[in-house]
């Protein structure tokens, strides 16, 4: 399911205005949102559109007429604007002086329609402005937005001051990427794609910077498995364990195993390992002193993917000798600092994944400027790598295809551990054959998929439901 960002949305009405008038369009674009309308809201409800400059204000003058020749109760409080144009002149034409009042006749309403300001904001708004959504966002009324909140920037997620706190936004043909992205995806509520048959099959011409991260299900599905596999057919998997946190080094190697890898060895350190063995009999453990002898053996490591930085205690380590051999690698916690990234842009190997969280990708990128998408974005560019951005609006991306977002959001996984359960899903669908990018997005996936159902779900539950979860995939 695409994204569209802006320009491709302007991209979509050039090519769609070279068939089309333009008051056809919005007129189109207000009969499918008053489908909506018609299911949700009913006519005894008192309606206020807010009416912007630009087509964002058309779009939602166009519905406004539609409801009220439907025998709404409408009225619509208008921007003072040098708005001349043909299209919003031919829409004022059908409207009653009565509909149209000023702030400070305001009644009380029960719906608010907000259709100030679209796609195309990117700025703070004004005082007067400011006073009117403050005011409509402090009501007990229902607040509808058209195609985005007035306040949210639509490509990057962030917002404006002040911004309108919709219950329900209309997306107009497609979802943009502030739907998806926070802090403007709290703005939005919830979110319903009205589909606008002209500007949807214009769609199918554009190519999308932004998607819906797809289901896990058909990748897992496609993995080979066969009568005469044995533990080395189903991928390697190497994991380094510290003394400070090996609890997260541990995790990682058990869902790397659980996942479907057919031999999972572990860097242990030295002091930790009968213990470990003991405890993990189905993980191979290799002991090590210090990091001279963890660089020896990583080295030679002849894993099909190897994960590093989960409870990493031992500050920056030159890797150079093991991003030089070309091999899957996966950076995570600790080991996500400056030092490395300089080390990836000298080398730029692409089958490394990084899985930063939001407070990682700021260590990793400091420019302010940057929003979370821009960091990501420049980081993939600069390493060659796919990053995955974890948060509740999780971002799967390289500089290859389009940037994968999670449409959902698991409270659950907010807990310690779950990261580092994530990075042995990555490191075990590199091993079993996966591309860098496939194996993201199906590692983000099943991680959702772990936690499904649950308020809060624990490392250990979580590893107890991944092979089911798998199984089921399969199956079906």
């Amino acid at each position: 399911m695409d994204i569209l960002t802006s320009a491709e949305v302007r991209e979509v009405d050039q090519q769609l205005l070279k068939k089309e008038s333009l008051i056809d369009i919005i007129q189109d674009v207000g009969q499918a949102l008053s489908h909506w309308f018609f299911k949700n809201i009913s006519k005894d409800k008192k309606i206020l559109f807010l009416i912007g400059p630009g087509n964002n204000g058309n779009d939602a003058l166009a519905l406004g007429q539609i409801l009220l020749k439907k025998s709404y109760k409408v009225q619509f409080l208008m921007i003072e604007t040098s708005n001349n144009s043909t299209e919003r002149n031919d829409l004022l034409k059908s409207l009653e002086n009565s509909s149209i009042v000023h702030f400070e006749d305001l009644q009380d309403y029960d719906v608010i329609v907000d259709g100030l300001f679209g796609i195309g904001l990117d700025r703070d708004l004004n005082a007067e402005i400011g006073q009117w959504i403050h005011s409509f966002n402090n009501k007990e009324l229902v607040r509808v937005a058209i195609d985005v909140p007035t306040g949210v920037s639509s490509d990057s997620g962030d917002i404006y001051d002040p911004c309108f706190k919709a219950h329900h936004t209309l997306a107009i043909a497609a979802r943009k990427p502030c739907h998806l992205l926070a802090p403007a995806m709290e703005m939005c509520g919830l979110v319903k794609v009205v589909e606008v048959p002209k500007i949807n099959k214009e769609l199918k011409r554009v190519k999308a910077e932004f998607q819906v991260l797809p289901a896990a299900q058909k990748m897992i599905a496609a993995l080979p498995e066969g009568r005469y596999d044995h533990k080395y057919s189903r991928g390697k998997v190497s994991v380094v364990m510290c003394e400070e946190y090996p609890g997260a080094g541990i995790l990682c190697a058990l869902s790397a195993h659980n996942s479907g890898a057919g031999y999972v060895e572990v860097y242990c350190p030295e002091s930790m390992l009968q213990l470990s063995q003991l405890q993990y009999p189905a993980l191979v453990f290799k002991p090590y002193k210090d990091k001279k002898s963890l660089l020896s053996l990583l080295s030679e490591d002849n894993s099909e993917a190897l994960i590093l930085g989960p409870g990493w205690d031992l500050g920056f380590v030159d890797l150079s000798t093991v991003v030089a051999k070309e091999k899957k690698l996966v950076f995570d916690g600790g080991l996500l600092l400056p030092e490395l990234m300089g080390l990836l842009k000298k080398n730029i190997w692409s089958e490394v994944v990084l899985t930063p969280h939001l407070g990682e990708l700021n260590r990793l990128c400091s420019n302010d400027k940057m929003n979370k998408v821009l960091k990501a974005k420049e980081l993939a560019e600069s390493t060659g790598c796919t990053l995955i951005v974890k948060g509740y609006d999780t971002l799967v991306i390289n500089k290859m295809g389009p940037i994968y977002i999670t449409d959902w959001n698991s409270p659950a996984l907010a807990v310690a551990g779950s990261g580092d359960i994530l990075s042995g899903l990555v490191g075990s669908f590199l091993a079993q054959g996966l591309d860098v990018k496939e194996a993201a997005v199906v590692a983000v996936d099943l991680h959702r998929l772990v936690a499904q159902g649950r308020w809060r779900i624990t490392p250990e539950m979580m590893l107890k439901k991944i092979p089911k979860v798998i199984e089921k995939l399969r199956l079906n």
